[in-house]
């Protein structure tokens, strides 16, 4: 018996044969355009930069390989942040063969743990390829934190590791607004106060912390830890600051990096810094400068407006002659009528250079 089919049949069997076909299609969107992915295998998911200083670029690669019986072509590959360039071919990739995206890391001002992505679009499909790319921004020792117990973020411990195989001890530590200058001030812990064992030279270090019963108006984003690493003189690691509230102003501009590590000096010697001030477009200058503490003085050197980012600022920071240990402190800057603060962190001691610690942090 001959059987005719219906439209509503053909349309049944139109429907299942796309379903079943895994060449066809990988999904379907709400409204329904196929959603396809590119036939290709990535040699990392996940491209790794490892420990980079900052201001340091990297190049890492990924090899692209076509799984597929026809030629493919990468038409572009969009990147989740400015700190991560891709360059990849423009010829196509025959069937069974690979080509390599060329993956650059540009560390900048960035500091501590860093995770973004690429996106690479092959013609003819509309679902991107992902790659992950993750890096450690640090100057010879890496920082890492983990809450004791998990769930709660005022108790835990940080966890020091060295990176380029130097031992090296902690000195002191601050996490909170200081009443004096002085090194054994509440917010600030000297090495006297310390775990015995941080101060003998090792490759890693364990330092507990316990911030509940500090005054929670005093309480800092970051804790700023002093050792006698070479090239990091002075480490950051943010916390997570719960009692800290929203600021609701109206923001003109914002400073181009969350802290400012200076690294070392010597008592009375400057350091000088550089940053930008994201939005701000005219040359106007910058209205005041202050710290906020008397242990430094702080300077503009020279602005110059960079139409694309904002004004590029340049501090000096001078310790007073009889100033020594580890200064954590404020900057504050006003422009265009408009003034906000950042965190700094700087060593001084007697047989620092300034500036010792370039590969220097941001």
């Amino acid at each position: 018996m001959q059987r005719t089919l219906t439209s509503g049949t053909c349309l049944l069997i139109a429907f299942l044969a796309i379903v079943v076909s895994p060449a066809l299609v990988t999904a379907q969107s709400g409204n329904g355009r196929q959603i396809t992915k590119p036939p290709v295998t990535v040699s990392a998911e996940v491209v790794d930069f490892g420990d980079v200083p900052p201001r340091t670029k990297v190049v890492r690669t990924a090899r692209i390989s076509n799984d597929s019986d026809k030629p493919i072509r990468i038409t572009g590959v969009r990147v989740s942040c400015g700190c991560t360039i891709a360059e990849w071919p423009e010829e196509w990739i025959q069937p069974g063969e690979f080509a390599e995206v060329e993956l650059t890391f540009d560390s900048g001002d960035l500091w501590g743990p860093v995770q973004r992505y690429a996106l690479l679009v092959v013609e003819g499909y509309n679902r991107p390829l992902r790659i992950t790319t993750k890096a450690h921004v640090n100057t010879g020792i890496r920082a890492s934190r983990m809450y004791d117990p998990p769930g709660q973020m005022l108790a835990g411990r940080i966890v020091l590791h060295s990176t380029d195989g130097v031992p090296f001890t902690v000195r002191s530590l601050s996490f909170a607004t200081q009443a004096n200058g002085s090194e054994d001030a509440p917010g600030t812990i000297g090495r006297d106060d310390l775990d015995p064992a941080l101060s003998t030279p090792a490759l890693k270090h364990e330092i507990a912390f316990d911030f509940s019963k500090v005054d929670p108006d005093r309480l800092r984003r970051w804790v700023a830890i002093e050792t006698d690493h070479p090239g990091a003189p002075v480490v950051a690691m943010h916390i997570d600051n719960i009692y800290a509230g929203v600021d609701r102003r109206r923001a003109l501009w914002a400073y181009s990096t969350d802290h400012l590590l200076l690294g070392a000096t010597a008592p009375g010697q400057p350091v000088e810094h550089e940053f930008i001030l994201r939005g701000v477009r005219t040359d106007s200058g910058v209205q005041r400068i202050e710290t906020g503490t008397d242990l430094v003085a702080a300077e503009v050197v020279s602005t110059e407006l960079d139409k694309a980012q904002g004004l590029v600022v340049r501090v000096r920071i001078t310790p007073g002659a009889d100033v020594q240990g580890l200064v954590h402190s404020t900057l504050t800057v006003r422009a265009i009528d408009f003034e906000d603060d950042v965190e700094f962190m700087l060593r001084v001691r007697p047989n620092d250079s300034p500036g010792s610690s370039e590969r220097e942090s941001p």
